[in-house]
């Protein structure tokens, strides 16, 4: 498994990566895409876990993947 530079393991959030929009909570991606709403920030948090392991594991090649990731993310809510 590939880590950054003086990242050892591990799943780290940085906190920059979650915001609240009209009390519902978002995650952002590297790509800059927002990803949401959830109703809680705990949920944006299992969210992102979710997303990061998709990654690592070589799922996101391209923008439209991202896009289409959401609309799934969004379908998870209901």
């Amino acid at each position: 498994m590939n880590y950054r530079k003086n990242e050892i393991t591990g799943t780290h959030f940085r906190s920059g990566r979650f915001y609240n929009e009209n009390n519902h909570w978002f995650f952002s991606t590297r790509e800059d895409f927002a990803v949401g709403p959830f109703s809680f920030k705990e949920d944006a948090e299992a969210e992102l876990t979710i997303f990061l392991r998709h990654v690592k594991e070589g799922g996101f090649m391209t923008k439209a993947d991202i896009q289409n990731y959401r609309q799934l993310a969004k379908s998870r809510l209901h």
